[in-house]
């Protein structure tokens, strides 16, 4: 498995998920493109990128996105940047829905080279929706204060509440995981977290 740059980790972080369980294992996980593109209001075309992506995989289905941003400051725009992150990903699974019913991605290696049974039933087959998780690791000795969700960040417009999606972020504070938490790590980011 390729490892980029920012993955120095392994998958200890989504251990954070599931209160130190190990229910993910390492090869269990493909490193995704981390780059999206968008085009703005004036037709030009920008990318976004998240600090790692990682497929959780049983085989060939897909179960989870997993995003993980570093973070040393506090951001204040960090819930429209998960946001933008996550919107993104939900869309490519739109994407290649509508392309494999359309025919123009197969499922299987048989119905690419036309040898598959029966082609037309196996294109109507397609992949369900899986969720996308991002995780914020927040590297500094400072506690995070600023909105984790979206109704906090409008809190000021509360008669629009109830027609706010709550989207959320993880935030995950280094400086402040307890013990506990650290023995549940495996690799060097152990030594990380505890310095």
């Amino acid at each position: 498995m390729r490892e980029d740059k920012h993955t120095i980790y392994s998958c200890n972080e989504t251990n954070l998920l599931f209160n130190g369980r190990r229910e993910i294992h390492e090869d269990e996980l493909e490193t995704g493109m981390a780059r999206s593109a968008y085009t703005e209001h004036k037709g030009k075309t920008e990318e976004q990128e998240r600090d790692t992506k990682k497929f959780w995989k049983n085989g060939q289905i897909r179960l989870a996105v997993f995003g993980v941003e570093n973070q040393t400051e506090e951001d204040q725009e960090m819930i429209f940047r998960n946001f933008s992150y996550d919107g993104a990903e939900y869309r490519d699974q739109i994407h290649r829905r509508n392309e494999i019913r359309r025919g123009n991605v197969s499922l299987s290696k048989k119905a690419k080279e036309g040898t598959a049974d029966n082609e037309d039933e196996e294109r109507k087959k397609v992949p369900d929706f899986y969720p996308v998780i991002t995780i914020v690791l927040f590297f500094s000795e400072n506690r995070w204060r600023g909105p984790k969700s979206m109704r906090s960040y409008f809190e000021e417009l509360r008669d629009l509440e109830p027609f706010i999606p709550d989207y959320t972020i993880n935030v995950f504070e280094i400086s402040y995981l307890t013990d506990e938490q650290l023995e549940m790590f495996q690799s060097d980011f152990k030594y990380v977290a505890e310095y």
